[in-house]
């Protein structure tokens, strides 16, 4: 393909295609074990004569059949981490120059980049031809690699189109509470890469249809509840304050992607209509939004009366709201202006109007 424009750059996440590939090894994975699993088992039982000789004759090729699939499935996830080692710092670096630019330049859909005033003109020209060399990689790159990771899924259709469908496992549902504590530690160190931040994304981004079935007053089942859950409680005993600055310590616009996956996570974990599916595709009594699944200290900001009630000097009753409350507040409420504000039916929105009240 030719190069990308600023515009198809600028909305792509870097990371993305790693996740793919790590998904695409998964599945993998889980053909193999269950191919040896169904061979082994065959292969073991105590009996003979011709239904012994055609039960093991199908599993052989049974075994067969499914390790292709999983060839398949290789080729792809091998393809997807190639192309993101070739294009995903490329695209991070052009991401990153052209959010970096002072203030009054301004940058073409072809990369060429104006200065504010005619004493620029030659660092502009410089950045000009950086952005457009890496354009230019991230493009050659995909005539590479794009060719093979098509040819991969054509190659898993082709051999397998019933299978390939039935191996397929959201994302999503591979999410764990665990994973999601993990990458909320990750960001209060410092560290969250691409990957991790890509992970929070997903994890805190809804569906055009559960949006809708939100809006409309239904339940929604969310396979990443469980990693919701860790992530936010990983939240438990910071305050307002503190969750506003998270992400500050990560480079680029780590702060903005952090704080608008925090946002978003408060508004879907809060919602009552939201929950986590138990064993019999119900509800999980434990796993139900709600404002109790909030950290802590953000429970109790939007639960407690905010108006202390004291005693004035002339002896009568006297409410007032302190200066650290206040100022919690208004942390909670920055947090709460980023993100997805059309996402419904939340709690945490709610609470916010009674307490302002």
């Amino acid at each position: 393909m030719a190069a990308p424009t600023k515009t198809q750059v600028m909305s792509w996440t870097a990371g993305a295609l790693g996740l793919i590939a790590t998904d695409a090894g998964k599945i993998r994975d889980a053909i193999d074990a269950q191919a040896d699993t169904m061979h082994r088992t065959i292969h073991g039982l105590e009996w003979s004569g011709k239904a012994y000789n055609a039960a093991t004759g199908r599993a052989d090729r049974e075994k067969s059949q499914q390790r292709a699939v999983a060839t398949g499935y290789d080729n792809l996830s091998t393809a997807a981490q190639s192309a993101e080692n070739d294009t995903g710092w490329a695209i991070l670096q052009i991401q990153q120059t052209i959010r970096s630019l002072p203030h009054g330049w301004t940058v073409a859909d072809d990369f060429t980049v104006t200065g504010a005033t005619d004493a620029d003109k030659n660092l502009a020209a410089n950045d000009t031809t950086n952005l457009k060399n890496l354009a230019i990689h991230i493009g050659q790159a995909m005539d590479t690699w794009g060719k093979k990771i098509t040819d991969a899924i054509t190659e898993i259709s082709t051999m397998a189109p019933v299978s390939a469908q039935l191996c397929y496992r959201n994302p999503l549902a591979d999410l764990t509470p665990e994973q999601g504590k993990a990458d909320l530690q990750a960001v209060r160190d410092g560290i969250a890469d691409a990957a991790t931040l890509s992970r929070i994304r997903m994890a805190t981004d809804l569906s055009a249809q559960d949006q809708a079935a939100l809006a409309n007053g239904k339940q929604v089942n969310l396979p990443q509840f469980g990693y919701l859950q860790g992530f936010t409680h990983g939240m438990d005993g910071m305050s307002a304050q503190d969750i506003a600055n998270l992400g500050n310590n990560l480079p680029g616009d780590g702060h903005n992607q952090v704080q608008a996956a925090v946002a978003n996570d408060f508004r879907i974990l809060s919602n009552p209509a939201v929950h986590s599916a138990g064993l019999d595709g119900v509800p999980d009594g434990k796993s139900v939004g709600g404002i109790k699944q909030l950290p802590d200290h953000v429970q109790t900001l939007l639960t407690q009366n905010p108006i202390r009630i004291g005693v004035g000097a002339n002896g009568k009753p006297t409410g007032m709201l302190t200066i650290k409350d206040a100022t919690e507040m208004q942390s909670l409420a920055d947090v709460m202006s980023k993100g997805d504000k059309t996402i419904q039916g939340s709690d945490v929105n709610r609470a916010m109007i009674k307490q302002g009240a």
